[in-house]
């Protein structure tokens, strides 16, 4: 069995922790807690706020894949109700960004920098938190708009911070990855520690900033095209560059390990009796329509007729054998999760160029379209140049320059596949593919919903900030956030 990177990772800091605690000739000091030491191990907490990637792509706790249903990837099997449930408390505030926070603040203290800079070099610890920080804090506000940001995270100092404006809190994302790529030091020796994602790679982390700055860029170009713009080209001639192959796609690893504690989500939801999920009608009827040579990879044929059959949103309890199952490929134990994949930064710079923010007119476009296209089908197992070329010459596929954006919402939503966080962003942002709501759905207007809505504890532990943010941002389902322009 393979040993858990992340393990080594935990054993490493909990030596390093030993070693920080006491001095070698000290036997006494028995009132000093060896459990709980006086210096906080930077590197540990690098490696805890990691680990919550996936929650920020495909999964929350409470309501499992809930946007992956928005966007009709997923059904759930026994408990399709689970559907309905849209409002939840904020995922990352009390464990994640706190331990973001605290990276920063220990690299930037003159009392604790050289001590944490054991685990790495001080410029690159706070480089790599901000960015973290920035893409957990961008996971929040694209699902309820406008959340505590500016206040955020001042302990007794401010308990109640006020909700500030998604706008406001996009111009500060941008400032902070611009700032955090620009501030590593890429020549340090002394090499990041506690960091899974990219072994201290600080090219690669440069190359995760730019390219959530890019794709940001993009979610405000109906909003504000110029900010939007300076924003794409500032990030493409960054240091470190963006996601530009298939080799440079940023994946979170999934490990195997006998503790089964960084396992894949999707082989947790199927290593019970009944699969927790299924592939929805949805996205396996179009899939069907079109000829798409994805969907054997996507989904199985169901157990009883070797059909591909999606399982409907709002049905109950299903036999697991009358319907389509995920494909295997996404449920191995490692099979890791594309944080960016190539396809989807060159879906973001075929639009890019339909919105003449760069040059090459249709042409381009549809260079780019095939491209993107073309690497999906790579992505995930599909090589035959025939196979390719038929589903390019599919009259609901081939690139139309009067209908970039369907054309470009499609082949995105299939292209982003299982990542409904980022998938939901893109239905919302290009209104494609065209969904049908579950009947009934419990939502303010009985649609899909445009962003969550606050929970009630949020509601009752901040009830004047809920107040006021509710009269600029009201609290319904069907609210837009901020780039979403109708």
């Amino acid at each position: 069995m393979k040993r858990n990177k992340l393990v080594q990772y935990l054993i490493i800091t909990l030596l390093t922790m030993i070693l920080f605690s006491c001095e070698l000739s000290d036997f006494g000091d028995m009132n000093v807690d060896k459990k709980s030491p006086s210096t906080p191990i930077t590197s540990y907490m690098l490696t805890n706020s990691l680990r919550s990637v996936p929650r920020a792509i495909i999964f929350e706790s409470g309501t499992g894949y809930k946007s992956g249903y928005f966007v009709q990837y997923f059904s759930q099997v026994e408990y399709s109700e689970l559907y309905n449930f849209w409002s939840q408390g904020f995922p990352f505030y009390q464990s994640v960004l706190i331990n973001l926070e605290s990276i920063i603040d220990q690299n930037t203290n003159e009392e604790t920098r050289d001590v944490v800079s054991a685990f790495g070099d001080n410029e690159n610890q706070i480089a790599v938190a901000r960015i973290l920080r920035a893409y957990f804090y961008l996971s929040m506000t694209d699902r309820w708009g406008a959340i505590p940001y500016f206040n955020a995270l001042k302990g007794q100092e401010n308990l109640r911070p006020e909700f500030d404006l998604q706008e406001d809190i996009y111009n500060d994302l941008f400032k902070e990855l611009t700032e955090a790529v620009n501030q590593m030091n890429i020549g340090s020796i002394n090499a990041l520690k506690g960091d899974f994602l990219f072994m201290g790679d600080m090219v690669r982390w440069q190359k995760f900033a730019n390219t959530t700055r890019l794709i940001m860029a993009m979610r405000i170009a109906d909003i504000n095209p110029t900010k939007g713009k300076e924003e794409f080209l500032a990030a493409m001639s960054s240091p470190g560059g963006i996601v530009d192959s298939r080799l440079a796609a940023i994946q979170y690893p999934f490990m195997e390990d006998e503790e089964e504690a960084n396992n894949n989500y999707f082989y947790n939801a199927y290593n019970g009796s009944t699969p927790a999920i299924a592939p929805c009608k949805g996205i396996i009827d179009y899939m069907k329509s079109v000829n798409d040579p994805r969907l054997s990879v996507y989904a199985e044929p169901d157990a009883l007729t070797g059909q591909f059959i999606g399982k409907p949103l709002e049905t109950p309890q299903t036999d697991k054998n009358s319907i389509s199952l995920l494909g295997t490929r996404f449920r191995q134990k490692e099979t890791p999760l594309a944080i960016y994949s190539y396809s989807q930064v060159l879906f973001t710079k075929c639009e890019a160029v339909v919105r003449g923010w760069l040059s090459g007119g249709d042409a381009e476009a549809e260079k780019l379209y095939n491209e993107a296209v073309t690497t999906s089908l790579n992505e995930n197992g599909i090589y035959s140049s025939t196979d390719i070329l038929n589903y390019l010459a599919e009259s609901e596929v081939t690139f139309d320059a009067l209908t970039p954006y369907k054309n470009i919402g499609y082949q995105k939503w299939l292209a982003l596949f299982p990542r409904g966080n980022e998938a939901w962003i893109e239905w919302r942002r290009l209104d494609y593919p065209e969904l049908t709501p579950v009947p009934g759905a419990l939502t303010d207007d009985q649609q899909i919903p445009l962003r969550y809505t606050y929970s009630t504890d949020i509601i009752n532990l901040m009830p004047e900030e809920w107040a006021a943010i509710n009269k600029i941002q009201p609290d319904k389902s069907y609210t837009r956030v901020w780039w979403d322009v109708k």
